[in-house]
């Protein structure tokens, strides 16, 4: 078990030392992206229907009355 712990070990302290590097912000290069932009509009020929079947029943109950 200690001999792959040995193995392993280099690679992993590789590893987090290179997620430790900070990169150069100033090397980063931006590009636009161009946008199309459209009004919105309200619409006159759209009608939702829904119907749906289920029973209600209370969220409490109790077996008191008075």
């Amino acid at each position: 078990m200690f001999s792959h712990l040995r193995l392993v070990s280099p690679f992993l302290a590789g590893l987090i030392l290179a997620a430790c590097g900070q990169s150069d912000p100033t090397a980063q290069t931006v590009v636009p992206t161009r946008v199309t932009t459209v009004t919105a509009a309200p619409s006159a020929g759209y009608e939702a229907v829904s119907s749906y079947t289920r029973r209600v029943e209370a969220a409490l109950s109790s077996r008191v009355g008075f």
